[in-house]
């Protein structure tokens, strides 16, 4: 095989490799790109001429931010932050006009103060479920706010909270002020209930998670000298 059919190889292993994890479909397209230009070449040294002094030069560059810009906007879109994924997208729009936006990297800065504005929207859920709790169990003020019917659907926010669908939907009720007197005085304790139903097999499960584990205590000796090797004993 020449020299030129092994670059070849390289680069369609690359390629093949790129396409396959799902999240590089631009730099996969520059390798495609760069793939049948060399095919028009003799030598590894004509195909890299050729490329120097082609679109292909800066390529891999460009479509190495576009991709991962691509994935922060997808991860934002999953988590509900639209307006971090709008910052991503104005930048991936301005880079498919101008590829020398990708050495401007204040979008970066944008994108992390908005992220910091959800993440601190995500510590004002949580505490309101934790006053919501206290409120419950204590009977501790009651604390309202109609925001959370906002934000009551996106899934990182209802992660936050360990509780049943039921106990959720009444959480949102009741703080949203939008429950029923006898709804904001029912006892949490009825969702253990729906609990008692699978109680067998959630302790089934739990034997068998912590069969795979043993708890041990070992006492570590270190070694003489520094060519030495640590030696462990285990404590019965």
């Amino acid at each position: 095989m020449s020299d030129i059919g092994k670059a070849i190889e390289l680069y369609t292993l690359i390629k093949e490799r790129l396409e396959k994890n799902g999240v590089c479909l631009n730099q996969a397209e520059v390798y495609r790109k760069t793939i049948d230009l060399m095919k028009t070449c003799s030598t590894v040294e004509e195909a890299m001429d050729k490329i120097k002094h082609s679109d292909l030069y800066l390529a891999p560059s460009v479509a190495l931010v576009k991709d991962r810009i691509l994935s922060r906007m997808k991860a934002a879109s999953e988590n509900g932050f639209d307006m971090v994924n709008q910052v991503y997208l104005e930048k991936f729009e301005k880079i498919a006009g101008d590829s020398g936006e990708i050495y401007d990297g204040d979008y970066e800065i944008e994108a992390e103060r908005k992220r910091t504005e959800y993440l601190n929207d995500l510590d004002w859920f949580r505490n309101l479920y934790q006053k919501y709790l206290e409120h419950i169990y204590r009977n501790d003020r009651l604390v309202t706010d109609r925001r959370v019917n906002e934000v009551k659907d996106i899934p990182m926010y209802r992660a936050l909270c360990p509780c049943t669908d039921s106990a959720y939907e009444r959480f949102i009720k009741t703080v949203s002020g939008e429950a029923f007197e006898e709804e904001k005085v029912k006892p949490v304790y009825s969702d253990f209930s729906e609990i008692k139903t699978v109680k067998d097999e959630i302790l089934s499960s739990g034997r068998k998670y912590m069969s795979d584990f043993r708890t041990v205590q070992v006492m570590v000796y270190a070694p003489d000298d520094a060519s030495g090797h640590y030696t462990y004993q285990e404590v019965k």
